[in-house]
């Protein structure tokens, strides 16, 4: 369902399965960038245009349904346990166990768990240190609580510095210097812009893929956005969820409404990728939510089991 990041994302091995994202409802207001976006002199695998596309040109029928599971925030005994009750049920068609990205916060987290997870086959991601910054802060903060969080995860959880690679910024307050600050540090991928329906997303159907930002942002910005080309820096857009009427009920988390009201959504949404243009989906969460009604484990269970 969803698998570890690697450092390249060539159409022509299983390496761009390994992208993963999260979830948060996006605040109602003025966009902060208008649409404007062209890609040219583009060459796959270092530069991967916006587009709704599988990458590579690529037959549809031969593309895999990707399916990104994603926690957010500290690690601690009880979310480990939590999500054990998901990831640990269920497998791949191929027989390999399901894995998520966890985009950790180091301030609050057990690296003992953060090492159980990242043995246990996860990708593991940065989400600063002190989950403090907002779309104000200045570069310099941003060194510090995205430097600072990847060499304690990599110290102090045993994990290799080079497979700590993704980024989200804490309730998705990114801003200009974010992004330089994670192309100064020679990440691969940030997952902090919410994409709804636009200018190439146009439907639940035909969502884009995750792309480099070599041309800019493709993707209307809600919050301050990169005002320069950051070449090999991949964007994984938050995908929203969608209802029965096309409208946007939820970027993270669930939707409202009873469980078997958000398990048909969910169906939807992913039967709407499989029999579009199979752009991945994502299952954005966070493990205090879920956890708090046991109700909504089993929907996620019974999600991934359906799926």
């Amino acid at each position: 369902m969803s698998s570890r990041v690697h450092p390249s994302f060539s159409p022509l091995t299983s390496t761009w399965l390994f992208l993963c994202v999260l979830m948060i409802l996006i605040a109602a207001g003025p966009r902060a960038q208008a649409f404007d976006y062209s890609c040219s002199n583009c060459a796959s695998p270092d530069c991967v245009c916006a587009s709704i596309q599988p990458p590579g040109g690529l037959n549809i029928t031969n593309v895999p349904q990707i399916v990104l599971i994603t926690f957010d925030d500290a690690v601690n005994s009880s979310r480990y346990g939590i999500v054990q009750q998901i990831l640990t049920n269920h497998v791949n068609p191929n027989g390999t166990p399901i894995q998520a990205t966890f985009y950790v916060m180091t301030d609050g987290s057990d690296y003992r768990l953060v090492q159980e997870l990242f043995s246990q086959g996860h990708d593991i991601a940065i989400h600063t240190m002190s989950h403090t910054t907002t779309t104000n802060t200045d570069i310099d903060t941003w060194r510090r609580e995205i430097y600072g969080c990847r060499k304690a995860l990599s110290e102090l959880a045993q994990i290799p510095l080079g497979d700590i690679v993704g980024f989200r910024a804490p309730g998705l307050d990114y801003n200009h210097f974010s992004f330089l600050a994670l192309a100064e540090a020679g990440l691969q991928y940030d997952a902090s812009i919410a994409e709804g329906l636009g200018a190439l997303s146009t439907s639940g159907s035909t969502m884009i893929w995750p792309y480099t930002l070599d041309n800019g942002l493709a993707q209307y910005a809600y919050k301050p956005p990169p005002q320069t080309n950051l070449p090999g820096l991949f964007e994984v857009p938050l995908w929203q969820t969608f209802n029965g009427a096309g409208a946007a009920v939820c970027t993270m988390d669930f939707p409202a409404g009873s469980s078997n009201e958000i398990l048909d959504i969910f169906k939807l949404n992913l039967e709407n990728r499989y029999f579009g243009t199979r752009a991945p989906l994502g299952l954005f969460m966070h493990a205090s939510y879920v956890g708090e009604q046991a109700w909504r484990i089993d929907l996620v269970n019974e999600f991934i089991r359906w799926a």
